[in-house]
């Protein structure tokens, strides 16, 4: 009798998604492998570009913050438009000015991790970091240096500390459940992206994270209502699709 409800249960759920795949997930199936894809964490960076200097109210060229103010916004601008190496002589020469702006060597690191210059990148958060202990967003970009590394241990250690900050961190939460998954503790991993969904309810990396969790642990329809969350907020992401794509495969290998 037991295994007459497993299936019966499998083919509710396998109804369900039917449903709710609809046309984009028939399109994954036809373009997918027969292999299943692995799980696949999204680890979000909080690429934030701080304003070291607010700018000034007036354009007056007397005023003697105005070059500082003038680099700042350049180099912000050339990251916003994702010209990292150019903004890196603009933010160096600020650091010159005031060397001990945390929020300067925070666009540091983001400026150098863009360019590909990892191991500058570290030096520049951690030197953020030495200014400003409490600083959440350097701590979380360097524990997604770590991560990128392998370095599990202090991506773990640095994302706990951007969350004793800011404890309100979806990303830091959503970062910290990745750094966990990859150390293989799905359980406190599923609580950690289950509060990144809490806190910002758009956060589709984070929900399929969640899904990715909850499928890792068997919870096929659970992980089916996150994949089927992430595809409204977000009709085409590719991790949606492809995670409600593994659920349909587990569905049918319970019947």
């Amino acid at each position: 009798m037991a295994q007459n409800n497993s299936g019966s249960s499998a083919a509710s759920l396998l109804a369900a998604l039917a449903i709710a795949v609809g046309v984009a997930l028939f399109g994954f199936l036809l373009l997918g492998k027969r292999t299943p894809a692995p799980l696949r964490m999204v680890a979000q960076p909080t690429n934030i570009v701080s304003t070291a200097i607010a700018p000034s109210s007036t354009n007056d060229p007397a005023d003697p913050n105005a070059e500082h103010v003038d680099l700042v916004e350049k180099a912000n601008n050339l990251l916003a438009e994702g010209r990292p190496q150019d903004a890196l002589p603009l933010i160096e020469q600020a650091i010159k000015a005031t060397p001990e702006d945390e929020t300067l060597y925070f666009n540091l690191g983001i400026a150098l991790a863009r360019s590909g210059r990892k191991p500058e990148a570290f030096k520049a958060y951690e030197k953020a970091i030495e200014i400003y202990p409490d600083y959440p967003e350097a701590h979380n970009n360097l524990g997604n240096l770590h991560m990128e590394t392998a370095n599990l241990a202090q991506a773990i250690h640095h994302f706990k500390e951007a969350l004793r900050s800011n404890p309100d961190s979806a990303s830091a939460h959503n970062n910290l459940g990745t750094a966990l998954m990859k150390q293989g503790d799905s359980a406190t991993a599923t609580l950690e992206f289950a509060e990144a969904v809490r806190l910002n309810p758009q956060y589709v990396e984070a929900r399929c994270n969640l899904g990715n969790a909850y499928l890792s642990q068997k919870r096929l329809q659970e992980a089916a209502e996150q994949f089927q969350a992430a595809l409204q907020i977000a009709p085409q992401f590719p991790p949606a699709i492809s995670g409600m794509a593994r659920v349909r495969r587990a569905a049918q290998s319970a019947r």
